[in-house]
């Protein structure tokens, strides 16, 4: 068995697609089928189920991807402790996260982190809850971004990188705005409109009635923020959002901010799988933590994704 079998195999172990394996590790695909059917000749077993139309692993591949993880883990060491050096971040990193962070906060923290490590090559995928958890699982995204908590169930190692403030936004000219602050009880009875059911964004308006009481009706879920920003503005309803999502509405006064002191903000965490993080994602979730405590030392509170450049 050679190092760059075990690397092929578990890539395409981790993804169940020999085009995808091959795009990750920038083989051409027959290279990829080259390797495995090589690697399969020298143990004298079938690794991967290839009926039906979806891959599987077999049980020997299932029990040959532990022993993969350890060899390629502890190879790296040895080349460490007898170099001295780590990794030189390179390759493919793929982010998947909500489209509010990769156009609001993202942008500086990959300037930043493409000028210190130009060899690695990004694709930041906007998507929902479920499309990073799902990337996540099936190892179609190095590192995933989500917004309040991470799902439960899903496997992953996460930390929290920053808070996110919510804000209730409402149309110019409602009954409540000039108030110094409302109450839940005052917003009970006021139309809402939401994202739909599963979002991150519907799951921290519920959860900011938790105390509170019942939620008020959502008379519209809309499939995205900036809709729903729209919808506020011409006076459909209230709306309760990210503040970086609507810091151009409140800007020009299409929309305003109503004071609602029971409103938490939202964490921001990063999620990874531990036993395949890359050297570029490593690279990368280092310059998200260096950012992370910039913003804490400077501030005192609060934390942000706003990264400067090396």
């Amino acid at each position: 068995m050679r190092l760059t079998q075990l690397e092929t195999f578990r890539t395409v172990a981790r993804t169940l697609n020999f085009r995808r394996a091959a795009e990750r590790l920038h083989y051409a695909q027959s290279s990829v089928t080259e390797q495995v059917q090589g690697l399969e000749s020298d143990l004298g077993v079938r690794l991967f189920d290839r009926t039906g139309r979806k891959l599987r692993l077999t049980e020997a591949g299932t029990r040959l991807l532990t022993y993969a993880d350890q060899l390629l883990s502890l190879a790296e060491e040895a080349r460490v402790a007898v170099t001295g050096k780590q990794a030189t971040p390179s390759g493919p990193l793929t982010l998947r996260a909500p489209e509010t962070l990769c156009a609001r906060r993202l942008p500086p923290l990959l300037t930043a982190f493409h000028a210190r490590h130009p060899q690695v090559r990004l694709t930041v995928q906007p998507s929902g809850r479920a499309d990073v958890r799902r990337g996540l699982q099936e190892a179609e995204a190095d590192l995933g971004l989500f917004l309040g908590e991470v799902p439960r169930g899903l496997d992953v190692a996460c930390e929290e990188l920053a808070r996110e403030p919510l804000c209730l936004v409402a149309p110019p000219g409602h009954a409540l705005t000039g108030r110094p602050s409302v109450t839940a009880r005052e917003l009970a009875s006021c139309a809402f409109i939401s994202t739909q059911t599963g979002c991150a964004y519907r799951d921290l308006f519920e959860s900011a009635w938790a105390e509170a009481g019942p939620p008020p009706p959502v008379v519209a879920e809309v499939g995205s923020v900036a809709a729903v920003a729209r919808c506020v503005a011409s006076g459909m309803g209230l709306a309760v959002l990210p503040e970086v999502a609507v810091v151009d509405e409140l800007a020009r006064g299409d929309v305003v901010s109503l004071r609602w002191d029971a409103l938490p903000s939202a964490g921001v965490w990063m999620a990874w799988n531990a036993q395949r993080l890359s050297p570029a994602a490593a690279a990368f979730l280092s310059m998200a933590r260096e950012t992370r405590d910039d913003g804490e030392r400077s501030r005192g509170t609060g934390i942000t994704l706003t990264a400067k450049p090396s």
